[in-house]
Formats: C-alpha cells, structure tokens, sequence
C-alpha cells in the first residue's frame, strides 16, 4: 500500500514539474496521501478492536444491551442549580437486534433566559453492524472554526472513549457525543447555554471509565 502511494506521489509530482508548479505544491500532495493512508490504518486497527471486544462479551455471554433500569443508574439524578425531569428509558430486542436507550432532561430559568440540558445513553451492544460503523467515526480528524462557532473531534484521556463536540453561538446551543468502548453512545444536548463548558460539567456526574470497561 505505502509502495503504490509512493509511486502516486512521484507520478503527481513529475506532472506538477514539467507544469512549472512550485515544489510545495508537490509536498502538499504528498502529505495529504500520507495522511489518508495513516487514516486507513487507524480505521482497520478500530475495526479490529472493536471485533475482539464483540468476542470477549460473547465468551462472557454479554450478548445483549443491558436492561434500561440498570442502564439508567449511569445518568446523573441531579445538575447543581437545574430542575430534573423524571427519566424515561426503553429495551428492545428483537431477530438479534438489542439496544436500551435512556434519557433524563434538566432546566433552569434566570429572568428572562431559559437553559436546558438533555442526557441521553445508548447501549448498542448486539447491534454489531452500528459498532463497526463507529470505527470510521472514531478515526476521524475533524475540526471547524467559524465566528458562530466551532465543531471538532476530541480525543479524551480515557482509553476507547471519544468526542465530537458542536457549539453555536448565535442560537446558543451546544452538544458532546460521546462513543463509549464502541458499545455506548452518550448525547449531552444544551440550549440557551453561554459555552460548551456548562455541558463538559456535566459530563464530569457520568462515569465514563466504568462504562468504557463492560
């Protein structure tokens, strides 16, 4: 594969020379494929991790998503400052399709602003195919800036867990999800808030590491 891209980089080169093209040019174009190999390699190595992790639940005999009572127990009962709503929650399974989902929303009123935050956890552990797609996620660079905002990929220090995060300042709303051990989904929603900070506060009421380690 490095020998093919090699040889791709060195035939782009020879035409962007014989064009008169300055020679950065030709070192842009090479870092780019580097980069695109680089990713592919990132993307088997997810996908790879994410197939032993599928085989070490079946020999437990962890074969379904757990029931959304238990489930449940992993969102936060308060926010400091906010009015909780009872949490709701659900489980499905079906023709070896299992999933739980739970939810929990939180507001708080100031004069004349409204904020409200919204917790959601998936629990997609028979749902292979999903799992697999999230590989391709995971290993994504992303990031953009603008004057309104920014949405960006986040590499977290918790081994298996990561983040995409999405800030607006115009409409003051902002969200994380969460990808946890390639099994959990975790979605923190805010409206009318100031920054995405008000939301990473409350993520710190969620024990990532325990549900990265089922």
């Amino acid at each position: 594969m490095k020998k093919i891209a090699l040889l791709f980089v060195l035939t782009i080169a020879i035409c962007l020379v014989s064009c008169g093209e300055k020679v950065d040019e030709i070192k842009n174009t090479a870092e780019v494929i580097q980069n695109m190999s680089e990713a592919g390699e990132k993307v088997q190595e997810a996908n790879d991790l994410v197939e032993k992790k599928i085989q070490e639940r079946k020999s437990k005999g962890d074969t379904l998503a757990m029931n959304f009572n238990d489930l449940m127990k992993y969102l936060p009962s308060t926010i400091d400052g906010y009015t909780a709503s009872e949490p709701e929650g659900s489980s499905t399974n079906a023709m070896g399709f299992s999933f739980s989902q739970v939810s929990r929303s939180f507001s708080k009123t100031s004069g004349d602003n409204t904020q409200d935050i919204r917790i959601e956890l998936i629990d997609y552990n028979a749902s292979y195919a999903y799992l697999s797609g999230l590989a391709y996620w995971t290993n994504m660079n992303i990031s953009t800036e603008s004057t309104n905002g920014f949405e960006r990929t986040v590499k977290t220090d918790i081994d298996n867990v990561f983040a995409y995060e999405k800030y607006q300042k115009d409409s003051k709303t902002a969200s994380i999800m969460y990808v946890v051990a390639y099994r959990f989904i975790l979605n923190i929603e805010g409206n009318g808030i100031d920054n995405i900070e008000v939301l990473k506060s409350v993520v710190n009421k969620i024990d990532l590491k325990k549900l990265a380690s089922l």
